[in-house]
C-alpha cells in the first residue's frame, strides 16, 4: 500500500531554539517559572542527575509538555497534539516569548521545529519492510561483513537548505513495548503489549543567526505547517516513484 499523508496521525511537535551562551538564565529560572506556572494548569520539576550534570532545567506542563531550558539552548515538546495544531502553537509562543524576554535573548544562532507523524503497523516485519521499501534498502537475508542477521531494519533521512532555511525529513520505525506494573505477590500474568508505528519526521530550521526583533514564531510555526500539509505528498510520493514503489 502506498504511504500518503492523510494516512498519518499527528504524534509530536517539537521546537528548539538555540542562542549564544546567557550567563544569567540561572538567575532568573525561578520568574521564567512564575510566568510559566500562570499560563499551564500544572508546572512540574523533572531534574535528574543527567540534567544537572548538561546542566540543564527540566519542567513538565499540564502533563503534555516538556520544556527543557540551558544557558545555551530552548526546546519544548508537545508529546498530545490536539487535533488543530493552534494550541500546540501558541504554547510554544508562550514559553518562547517568556523566555527570550526575560533571559535577555536578542539573537538566536538557530530555531527549528519538527513535526512528526505516525501510522501503525499490525507488527515489526511489516514495520520494518515498509521502511525498506521507501529507503529503497532490500533487507539482507544472507550474511553481509560476516553477520548473517536475524533481525535488521531501515531508515530514510533527506537533508537540504538553500543558505537561509533548510529542512530534514526522516522515515524510520518506532517500537514500543509496554510493560504492565503488578503490586508485590500478584500472579496474573499480563504480556507486553508492543506497538509498531512508522514515522514521518519533518524539521524545518534556520541556516543563519536570526535576531529576535526580525522573528515573528507564529507566522513562523503556522508557516511552516502550511508547508508540510502543501508539499507532504508530493514528497512521498517523490520518494516512493524513485524507489520503484507499487501498489
Amino acid at each position: 500500500m502506498a504511504l500518503d499523508f492523510s494516512s498519518f496521525q499527528k504524534t509530536r511537535l517539537l521546537f528548539e531554539a538555540r542562542f549564544p551562551e546567557s550567563f544569567i538564565i540561572s538567575d532568573v529560572l525561578g520568574t521564567i517559572c512564575d510566568q510559566l506556572s500562570a499560563r499551564f494548569k500544572s508546572l512540574k520539576s523533572l531534574q535528574n542527575i543527567q540534567n544537572i550534570l548538561q546542566n540543564e532545567s527540566l519542567y513538565s506542563a499540564d502533563n503534555r509538555f516538556a520544556i527543557s531550558i540551558s544557558s545555551t539552548k530552548l526546546s519544548i515538546t508537545d508529546f498530545k497534539p490536539a487535533a488543530s495544531w493552534d494550541e500546540s502553537f501558541e504554547a510554544v509562543r508562550e514559553i518562547f516569548l517568556v523566555v527570550s524576554e526575560f533571559s535577555r535573548l536578542r539573537v538566536f544562532n538557530r530555531i527549528g521545529t519538527r513535526f512528526q507523524y505516525s501510522v501503525s503497523c499490525k507488527d515489526r516485519k511489516t514495520l520494518r519492510s515498509r521502511v525498506g521499501e521507501f529507503a529503497g534498502i532490500a533487507l539482507p537475508k544472507k550474511s553481509i561483513f560476516r553477520i548473517e542477521p536475524i533481525s535488521s531494519v531501515a531508515s530514510y533521512k533527506f537533508e537540504a537548505d538553500d543558505g537561509d532555511l533548510g529542512y530534514i525529513v526522516q522515515l524510520y520505525p518506532e517500537e514500543e513495548k509496554l510493560e504492565y506494573s503488578l503490586p508485590i505477590g500478584a500472579t496474573v500474568d499480563i504480556p507486553a503489549k508492543e506497538t509498531f508505528a512508522l514515522m514521518f519526521d519533518v524539521d524545518f530550521f534556520t541556516v543563519r543567526p536570526v535576531s529576535l526583533e526580525s522573528f515573528d514564531i507564529m507566522t513562523w510555526l503556522r508557516g511552516w505547517q502550511r508547508t508540510l500539509n502543501q508539499d507532504a505528498d508530493t514528497f512521498l510520493k517523490m520518494g516512493q516513484s524513485l524507489h520503484g514503489r507499487r501498489d
